[in-house]
This record gives structure tokens, sequence and C-alpha cells, in this order.
């Protein structure tokens, strides 16, 4: 579980609490969030595969209909991608300290300027 903080265009921000699912096993990382704001829901599932500190794999936010692809590099710690499709393009950074993960998405050409969530792991 966690929370955040969603930055808008005009520079206003939002509350946003999460729950997540993260799955690891042989190379495969299954990720899914569940995120609420005050007016919206995100539900966002991930594949990724990691081979020798590069990543790549698929993105779906089910509830508006939006997918795409995710590639980039991952190692000590920290995940850096590149999220794309038809309508969303972003930068993704995880970094992951003991039992919390902080991820920063930095969307393009939308009205968010950018989301910030720390997730802590429950025991």
């Amino acid at each position: 579980k966690g929370s955040g903080t969603v930055v808008l265009d005009g520079g206003n921000t939002e509350r946003v609490s999460c729950q997540s699912t993260f799955l690891l096993g042989g190379g495969t990382l299954r990720v899914r969030i569940n995120c609420a704001t005050k007016d919206d829901k995100l539900e966002i599932k991930c594949n990724l595969t990691e081979s020798a500190g590069k990543v790549s794999g698929t993105w779906e936010e089910t509830r508006h209909g939006n997918s795409g692809n995710v590639s980039g590099t991952v190692g000590a710690g920290v995940l850096n991608a590149y999220i794309g499709g038809d309508h969303l393009k972003a930068g993704l950074t995880v970094n992951v300290s003991g039992n919390q993960q902080t991820v920063r998405l930095t969307p393009r050409g939308i009205m968010i300027k950018s989301v910030t969530v720390t997730l802590t792991r429950s025991s």
C-alpha cells in the first residue's frame, strides 16, 4: 500500500492512494497497481522480463483502455524505463530501498506533469 502526489499541468496537486501486487520469478515480473484520486481510478498491469540488466514488456491500463510497451534498464535497486502507447508516453523510475518502493512517472503531452507514489511492502 502507499500514497503520493499527482502534479497537474497548471501546478495543482492531488493526493493518490495505491495498492499493488508484485510477483517475481524466473526473470519475469508481474505487477498490478490500483490507484485512486478523488476524481478517478486506475488499474495498471505490467508484465516485464529482465535479461542482463535490460527490461522489456507490456503494460495495460484496464479502466481507460490504454496499453503499450515498456523498455529500460535495471540495476542496484533502480528501474529506469520508458513506457509508450497510443495515448500515453512517459518516463518511469522505480527506486527500491528496504521494504519501500518509490515510483515516479513523468508523462509527456498530457495534463499530468508527474505522479510520485511511495509503496511500503507489508510483512
